[in-house]
């Protein structure tokens, strides 16, 4: 089942063929530089049904998902799957238009009328279910267009009691600006076993002052989010379509040990790669003499080599931020409230302190903030093996243009 885009609309890239987008000339009349540029590229995934794991890309335009009509049931046998319709228009607003006799549901509410759609809603189309996703790509700007990246302020109200559509337009392109540069930044595993490969520079130490300093993505997962500003004047309908943007879908999921303890909690051979790649993470985005790491770990300091090789285990007092590793089989009652990572075996208590839990199952991790009062589950969290970690010590090492280490 592929989309069939309208006649008299179709999408952007057929229509412009193959013009060269820098050669495209400003008003004035003179071609404008064009930069690079991080956007969303948007996409509807079908997540069940006969063609489960498709994904049909989406560009400005009008497109028709669903069976013809004549065509044969589904191989399950199940009805055919109802047509629905998309349109994007050129600011990034997907709307959904559904048939009058509400077959279309939009996260559980059936529709009869067009409503616009948040990236990681659900539609479900009979026994097919869709999810509207985005990723991010690099594409080409010109000079005097606005960057994706800038959030404007909140528009003024339009009043009235119907939705404000420059409102749930702003809230959208907002929450998609900032999924954009979470992802943008996520820092993982893959960052140090591409670099040596693919010639990009030594890795780049910074100190407190980097916005990344004390934190690493342990995993990829859906956080809570508020939209900015006083939304309280807002009517009803716009509030409710607004209620739909309340996550950031898709998102690395920080541990932010310069405002944190964190627990690595479960069977310490599945937690412990975990608990190495926080403190590699970390380690690998700062500089030896902001941050400094030690290592308790009485009977197990066999599992931890790798940290004697680190730059940042070599004496460090002045560091701006002090990491402590804990791996004994005796949990301590009590870690400061920053700056430790501790193995906690399943049904010990975890220790006073520790703000971050991270538990690691047989099947699926969860992420709670008990300070925020939120969590994430049915994650896959980052861990290395002490290979990794120990090769990527010496490069660290090498990028700082240190030698020695115990190689």
């Amino acid at each position: 089942m592929s989309p069939e885009p309208a006649t008299n609309a179709q999408p952007l890239h057929e229509r412009l063929g193959g013009l060269d987008f820098d050669a495209l000339l400003s008003e004035e009349g003179a071609a404008a530089p064009a930069q690079p540029v991080v956007r969303a590229a948007m996409s509807l995934k079908q997540v069940a049904g006969c063609q489960a794991g498709g994904a049909f890309s989406l560009d400005v335009g009008s497109y028709r998902f669903g069976q013809r009509p004549g065509s044969p049931v589904l191989e399950t046998g199940s009805p055919q799957t109802p047509r629905f319709g998309l349109t994007v228009d050129a600011t990034g607003i997907v709307t959904l238009h559904p048939p009058a006799d509400g077959s279309i549901s939009l996260n559980g509410d059936r529709l009869t009328a067009p409503r616009a759609v948040a990236i990681g809603q659900i539609i479900d189309a009979g026994v097919a279910r869709f999810m509207l996703d985005s990723s991010t790509q690099i594409v080409r700007r010109r000079a005097d267009e606005p960057s994706a990246d800038v959030i404007e302020p909140m528009p003024t109200p339009v009043g009235g009691s119907g939705v404000d559509e420059a409102i749930v337009r702003w809230a959208m392109q907002t929450r998609d600006a900032s999924v954009a540069r979470r992802r943008d930044d996520m820092f993982g595993p893959h960052v140090l076993s591409t670099r040596p490969l693919n010639g990009t520079p030594g890795l780049v130490a910074a100190g407190p002052e980097s916005a990344r300093f004390g934190k690493v993505a342990v995993a990829v997962g859906d956080l809570p989010y508020a939209l900015p500003g006083d939304l309280s004047p807002l009517n009803e309908a716009t509030q409710y379509q607004l209620a739909a943007i309340s996550t950031l879908p898709s998102v690395p999921l920080d541990i932010d040990l310069l405002t944190n303890s964190v627990a690595v909690i479960g069977n310490r051979n599945a937690a412990r790669p975990v608990a190495a790649w926080i403190a590699l993470g970390v380690a690998a985005q700062a500089l030896p003499s902001a941050l400094g790491i030690t290592l308790h770990a009485r009977g197990s300091a066999d599992e931890w080599p790798w940290v004697q090789s680190l730059p940042h285990n070599d004496g460090h007092v002045n560091s701006h931020l002090s990491v402590t590793v804990i791996d004994e089989e005796e949990v301590p009652a009590e870690v400061p409230a920053t700056g430790t990572i501790v193995l906690v075996d399943e049904g010990q208590v975890v220790p006073v302190g520790c703000s971050l839990l991270l538990e690691v199952g047989p099947t699926a991790g969860s992420l709670t903030n008990t300070a925020e009062g939120w969590s994430a589950r049915d994650l896959t969290p980052t861990g290395v093996s002490s290979t990794f970690a120990l090769d990527a010590a010496f490069e660290i090492r090498d990028a700082l243009g240190l030698s020695g280490g115990g190689r």
